[in-house]
């Protein structure tokens, strides 16, 4: 394994507890062309993107490390009373990937679990 080892955790397989725990964190997100296009065709509707966001590490479903640092965050936020949005952007810089929106009640208990780290053996470690 190399020093620019890429790993991924999800929440319905393992998270660690260093993000899991977190604080509220706010970004400020720099969206790509593509994040931009997906806002605007969301299957949901159109939606705007705001220039900031605050999360919690409850509200984290996916990170990925490369080398050992976070490099990517998938967070899910309450957009309003019947809808989350997903946001995948960078860190730090708070390019943002992709979004779209989900129902509340959409829990996605069909995750593949294969791509995912199973436990925190491997966390932060170089």
């Amino acid at each position: 394994m190399g020093d620019m080892e890429t790993l991924t955790y999800n929440r319905q397989v393992f998270m660690p507890s260093e993000v899991s725990s977190m604080g509220s964190v706010e970004i400020r997100l720099n969206p790509t062309a593509h994040a931009l296009y997906a806002a605007q065709r969301d299957r949901y509707g159109a939606f705007q993107i705001p220039e900031t966001i605050a999360f919690y590490g409850r509200d984290v479903v996916e990170v990925e490390t490369v080398a050992g640092k976070i490099s990517k965050l998938v967070v899910r936020i309450a957009l309003d009373e019947k809808q989350d949005a997903i946001y995948v952007f960078m860190v730090p810089c708070g390019t943002l990937k992709t979004v779209w929106l989900n129902m509340k009640e959409d829990k996605h208990k069909t995750l593949d679990e294969r791509p995912f780290q199973k436990d925190g053996r491997l966390w932060r470690k170089k």
